[in-house]
């Protein structure tokens, strides 16, 4: 399908999505201004191999001129908001207003004939009762007639582009002109696209799937304490039900907590007395684990005569603990814990990450940051495992490699379970993740 390309594309958004809409654009022959910094909205917990992926990609088209980066909206043109979207999240009442301000300010640039589409996730009929009404009050024009306002829900796990890509996705439309132009930039990054008959059942389709996968991911927490009870091994559990089920275990590490962002805005939009309890509660278990992390780690030590005060503890990998490139370290309850109690940390941020090699920790914060997964791990007396499953480190990671460089004795702490407990064992270390418990079952 043929793209307007007179047509300016801008992208607005202090959110990874707004940076992985701008290389998708750019990847599809769609130039765009792209203003926003990444990183600046703290609950941003962004963590994937995507995430690498797209900062590559960014600045490739940065340098190639298909994405101009743009300090502030005050420095755009009404010409390059000929299509806009906007992909802050408003999930909360501060981002909601923040939202709200920034279309303020757009609508007053917005001319005759351009299109909003707002991307962020938001609570149903955000998008028509609240922004609607600021578009047509601060540019005097009519919503659907002379101005476009469309509703995209995006939500970027960190996932690879092409993963991301392949998702389907919904869209819904105030003007079929509008619409229809919006839906050719769409499906020229996106091949299946579902248009809703309102903008209210996009929003609540856009909240679904993560709210879905965080009560997988509280279930799955509250089903490995189960089995820990029972002295039951949860990694075989996992093993097991991923035969015998349609979608299986396994999800994302019990720390990270980007899908929360669907649950807050679900739990808000429905009020203190209605709010469900299934979804109540699996937010509040997603947001104890940290702290059944940690007690792991407690126990794990235990078993080797040592308490957490002066024990040299490594992390490898940062996805588990919901970290990116965006974040700082202490964003992270788990490291904040551990060097308050008097842990000496070091973090090896992986390969996919050795962006965070080169943030600033702050001097309250006492860690080492290694690029090196060998120095990380030199003399450590328990060690993190905090990778996804499907990183190169995570294939080629053995505990032999591990115990050369380890103290004795020493222990795994595996919570991206990719470690065999008796290959562990059998190299002279103690094995604990996630529900196992005892780190000698």
């Amino acid at each position: 399908m043929m793209i307007a390309k007179e047509r300016s594309l801008t992208v607005i958004g202090d959110n990874s999505e707004a940076f992985l809409i701008s290389v998708l654009l750019a990847e599809t022959g769609n130039p765009n201004n792209l203003t926003g910094t990444l990183g600046s909205d703290p609950g941003d917990q962004r963590s994937g191999r995507g995430t690498e992926e797209v900062t590559r990609l960014l600045q490739i088209h940065i340098r190639s001129g298909a994405v101009k980066k743009v300090s502030s909206t005050d420095e755009l043109q009404p010409p390059d908001l000929g299509l806009c979207f906007l992909t802050e999240h408003a999930d909360d009442a501060s981002n909601g207003m923040r939202v709200e301000r920034q279309v303020r300010q757009l609508a007053t640039m917005l001319k005759k004939g351009q299109t909003l589409v707002y991307s962020g996730l938001c609570s149903p009929a955000f998008t028509h009762n609240r922004l609607k009404p600021i578009l047509e009050k601060h540019s005097g024009y009519r919503v659907g007639e002379e101005i476009g306002l469309c509703y995209v829900p995006l939500l970027w796990n960190g996932e690879s582009v092409q993963g991301f890509r392949e998702t389907p996705k919904l869209i819904a439309g105030l003007g079929p002109e509008h619409l229809q132009r919006v839906q050719e930039v769409m499906l020229s990054m996106f091949p299946s696209l579902t248009v809703t008959s309102t903008l209210e059942t996009a929003e609540a389709g856009g909240l679904c799937a993560p709210i879905y996968r965080d009560v997988v991911r509280a279930l799955e927490l509250e089903l490995a304490q189960m089995c820990m009870s029972r002295g039951v091994e949860f990694s075989s559990v996992m093993k097991v039900s991923l035969k015998t089920t349609t979608g299986g275990f396994g999800g994302p590490s019990p720390a990270s907590g980007n899908d929360l962002i669907a649950s807050r805005i679900f739990l808000e939009s429905l009020g203190k007395k209605n709010r469900p309890q299934l979804v109540r509660t699996a937010r509040r278990i997603n947001e104890e684990a940290p702290q059944q992390v940690l007690a792991t780690v407690k126990d794990a030590l235990a078993q080797c005569g040592r308490r957490m005060r002066r024990s040299r503890i490594a992390i490898l990998g940062v996805e588990g603990l919901g970290l990116d490139r965006v974040n700082k370290f202490g964003d992270s309850e788990i490291i904040r814990t551990l060097v308050r109690r008097g842990a000496i940390v070091s973090v090896y941020p992986g390969d996919t990450n050795l962006g965070l090699n080169n943030v600033m920790v702050s001097e309250e914060l006492r860690l080492r940051v290694e690029p090196d997964l060998a120095r990380a791990v030199q003399k450590a007396q328990c060690v993190i495992i905090a990778l996804k499953p499907s990183y190169r480190e995570s294939c080629i990671l053995t505990p032999q490699k591990l115990a050369v460089e380890m103290d004795r004795p020493a222990v795994i702490c595996d919570l991206s379970r990719v470690m065999e407990a008796s290959n562990v064992e059998r190299s002279g270390l103690f094995y604990t993740s996630i529900g196992r418990g005892n780190v000698n079952t």
